[in-house]
């Protein structure tokens, strides 16, 4: 398995998704070698994760270079042939490569090297999704060009689901696609009975960071009108939100980066709708997380999310529109308490679809697939 990082060394919904795919494949009994990196100013660590001591761990550092256009590029086409030179003289000893992201970049059939079936995961696509500017952006041109070259270089391309599986089809021949989501554990399961009861001052939350993409700048100013316009609620956000793009209001509660997925719990347990307004997306780690707490859902269709959210457990919009996204939260506020306690009980159930203790299983059956290409017909 080839990784840029995994969690809790380097943060990220890839590097989670990568450590938690590492671990459930360790109880599956294969034998597993895992590539993982930190950062140049990192140190390497001298301990295993939980769960990962059946696991032949390599530490890298990932490459810096002087920041210019289309560096990150460049580093992680360094990172991959690093990984390329260390492994190449035990590529046999594989059935299948793993690669998320761009770790694969060196790995080609050119390489001079037979590979084993490669399986790439780009997860959250977002270079080939809206950027908010009408146009692509510059960066988002420049990563086209090696998510293209994995895609083209691999057996199987990883697909999260939803609007990601058709950014795929554009690219990649059908063949090559095969969905699979991500997943959480299952002691983030609350027990039905535990569902905060809906009242009548809704409880909102916001899990991000504050950048464009996670679309807070239109969040803001749509909770802002819908308190001067006398709707009572409180909303809550978790993340690294500075200052200045904090909102002044006694119903505007700012908690900060938090670590410890208890008090995250807590908090989630105390609310009732979380709102995820991005304009691009992967498959949200953290709409997992609220639907397994029994939150209702309130969201962009982006990426994978409509294979989470759907009118029984929330509302879908179109990004970028702040008249819609203002109809749909005044819609969650306005929404009777039965039927929103209802949404919140279906997010629950549904959340049982995506543990890791039946998405492995189904990861089993993917490799399966990628290790019979390997075998001659």
């Amino acid at each position: 398995m080839l990784t840029d990082g995994i969690f809790p060394f380097v943060t990220g919904g890839m590097q989670k998704h990568s450590y938690y795919l590492a671990r459930f494949l360790s109880q599956q009994k294969v034998r597993l070698t895992l590539a993982h990196c930190v950062f140049h100013n990192d140190e390497i660590p001298q301990h295993h994760p939980n769960g990962f001591e059946n696991i032949e761990l390599d530490v890298f550092k990932f490459p810096r270079m002087c920041r210019f256009p289309g560096h990150y590029i460049f580093e992680s086409l360094q990172y991959s042939r690093n990984l390329f030179r260390h492994y190449q003289h035990r590529l046999s000893d594989f059935d299948i490569i793993y690669a998320q992201g761009f770790t694969s970049l060196a790995f080609t059939p050119n390489s001079g090297v037979k590979l084993p079936p490669v399986i790439v995961n780009l997860h959250g696509l977002e270079m080939f999704q809206l950027s908010g500017y009408g146009k692509p952006t510059l960066s988002q041109l420049m990563l086209r060009v090696p998510a293209e070259k994995v895609m083209q270089n691999a057996d199987i391309v990883q697909s999260l689901g939803g609007k990601l599986t058709e950014i795929l089809q554009q690219r990649c021949p059908p063949h090559k696609i095969q969905e699979m989501g991500i997943g959480i554990e299952q002691k983030w399961l609350i027990d039905f009975s535990n569902i905060k009861p809906t009242g009548e001052v809704r409880q909102l939350l916001f899990v991000g960071r504050d950048e464009f993409r996670k679309g807070l700048h239109l969040l803001n100013p749509v909770l802002t009108l819908l308190l001067q316009n006398g709707y009572l609620f409180e909303a809550h956000f978790i993340g690294p939100i500075p200052e200045r793009n904090r909102v002044k209001s006694p119903h505007f509660h700012y908690h900060g980066i938090m670590k410890d997925e208890n008090k995250i719990r807590q908090i989630m347990d105390s609310s009732d709708i979380l709102m995820v307004p991005s304009i691009s997306e992967g498959m949200p780690t953290v709409i997992l997380e609220a639907m397994s707490r029994g939150l209702a859902i309130l969201a962009t269709d982006v990426g994978a999310v409509s294979t989470m959210v759907s009118e029984h457990n929330g509302i879908l919009v179109p990004p970028f529109i702040e008249d819609v996204l203002k109809e749909a939260i005044r819609y969650v506020l306005d929404t009777d308490s039965s039927k929103l306690q209802r949404m919140k009980e279906y997010s629950r159930r549904h959340a049982e679809n995506f543990t890791w203790e039946k998405i492995i299983g189904l990861h089993m059956e993917l490799f399966a697939k990628a290790k019979a290409l390997s075998v001659p017909a």
